[in-house]
């Protein structure tokens, strides 16, 4: 769809100087110099706009024309993560080469996938294509490899509170999740402070184990990704929690030996003075935790007085 507008090439022009009569009705003032209405600009606005649709049609031709699969017999769907050269101009079906080489510094990335941040008096300029990154990382991070043949989920589990889904805005229904895999629970509880509700430790050494038994584990897991928000103050002062990564492979449906097989330390404060969500992506070497393996997961808060876990992704 285009959308071609000579106001949104003109209007710092114009509101920068509205005396001026090159794109602005000469009659907005009259000889007193009172303001007047007046509708109708002048001549050079109707040329500006002739250019101005004149350049939009021949980029839309351009760029239509440049893509990959534009003199392809049969177009392929556009892949749902564009790459950096899939739209970038070609010069292809009589089209010219580009005279100039030079590339223009500071061009923008591809925007994230994922819906932007909730508009909040919170949300400041200086953060919010972090926060809308790290969200959307933290929402796809489950989805980083395609379903194979007979899978039917990317993740064996996935949690993310607050308002992404129907269901994580539900808090009894959260904590139910994560509640069904915690097998031993030393000092963490949920806190809804600042309406962000999350999984936080009450003391130092506070520690809490989850367990996936083999019975759920259908594919192999090779990422495990917390995700927690990050703050500052004394509160959160050199917060950090200690994740450990275990499995086994039950010996005749008895238990077997635990084998570590990751450790990650999970910072819970930073040096701005924002509260913001990031995911954490924990890699599991040696070829993860197979089917037919025990996972369990074990959390400890290792310094500072408090954490605040939001969400988890396996």
């Amino acid at each position: 769809f285009l959308s071609i507008s000579s106001a949104d090439v003109l209007r710092d022009i114009v509101y920068g100087d509205t005396r001026e009569v090159w794109f602005s009705p000469s009659g907005w003032y009259n000889d007193a110099g009172d303001v007047e209405r007046e509708i109708h600009p002048g001549m050079a606005m109707h040329i500006v706009s002739s250019w101005i649709l004149a350049y939009n049609l021949l980029n839309l031709v351009t760029s239509y024309c440049s893509v990959a699969w534009a003199h392809e017999e049969n177009m392929p769907p556009l892949s749902s993560t564009p790459s950096t050269t899939q739209f970038e101009y070609k010069a292809i079906h009589g089209l010219p080469e580009l005279k100039g080489t030079r590339q223009n510094a500071g061009k923008p990335k591809h925007f994230p996938h994922g819906l932007p941040p909730e508009l909040t008096k919170d949300l400041l300029l200086d953060h919010v294509s972090d926060r809308w990154r790290n969200e959307t990382s933290a929402m796809q991070s489950c989805h980083a490899t395609g379903p194979t043949e007979n899978q039917t989920n990317r993740c064996i589990f996935s949690l993310v509170t607050g308002r992404f889904t129907k269901k994580m805005e539900n808090e009894t229904y959260v904590q139910e999740l994560l509640s069904q895999h915690v097998t031993s629970n030393e000092g963490w509880s949920w806190n809804n402070d600042h309406d962000k509700l999350g999984f936080v430790p009450e003391k130092l050494g506070a520690e809490f184990i989850l367990d996936f038994p083999s019975s759920m584990i259908k594919q192999s897991i090779n990422v495990v990704t917390p995700i927690s928000m990050k703050s500052y103050g004394e509160r959160w002062k050199d917060s950090n929690v200690k994740i450990t990564i275990v499995k086994r492979r039950p010996i005749n449906e008895g238990e077997g030996d635990w084998v570590d097989v990751t450790t990650s330390d999970v910072a819970g404060s930073h040096a701005k003075n924002t509260s913001e969500i990031f995911p954490h992506e924990i890699l599991i070497p040696s070829g993860g935790v197979n089917v037919g393996e025990d996972l369990r997961i074990t959390m400890n808060l290792t310094a500072g007085s408090t954490f605040k876990l939001v969400g988890l992704a396996i």
